[in-house]
């Protein structure tokens, strides 16, 4: 979760907490799926927090940061954002590729971008991001 206010790329996911709650169902609570807000944890909270992350789902940009801290080979999964033009991740394409498995999901037929209020959102499709972490927690037991 995003403070907008203080973002200087004011972009959103625009239906996390469907995402979140039908990947939820989805996982029928074998693994736990949370929203998660940086600005309200401590460096020592983040730090614990993504030792123990499995997949990261999120924006490009500052949003992928924590990344850093994710251990070596787990998965980010990341969509196009929308500023003033469609952007994918620097992060990514200069760091996190080399450690971990990184998925970029822009297919128009599940992932779209708008614009609203001069605020870039990127709605993505529950059922097909769900199939993608399944598909990737499936590898986790094998």
């Amino acid at each position: 979760d995003k403070d907008i206010n203080t973002s200087e790329h004011k972009s959103l996911l625009f239906n996390t907490d469907e995402l979140v709650n039908y990947t939820k169902a989805k996982l029928d609570n074998k693994y736990e799926v949370i929203k998660v807000s940086w600005k309200n944890l401590n460096l020592i909270s983040q730090l614990r927090l993504m030792n123990s992350t499995e997949i990261v789902v999120s924006l490009p940009g500052s949003d992928l940061m924590n990344c850093l801290f994710l251990s070596c080979n787990k998965t980010i999964i990341y969509f196009p954002r929308l500023v003033n033009k469609i952007e994918k991740s620097n992060e990514v394409r200069i760091w996190f590729h080399k450690t971990h498995n990184c998925i970029y999901l822009d297919d128009p037929q599940y992932v779209n971008t708008f614009k609203k209020n001069k605020i870039g959102y990127t709605l993505v499709n529950p059922v097909y991001l769900s199939e993608i972490i399944l598909n990737q927690l499936s590898h986790l037991n094998t």
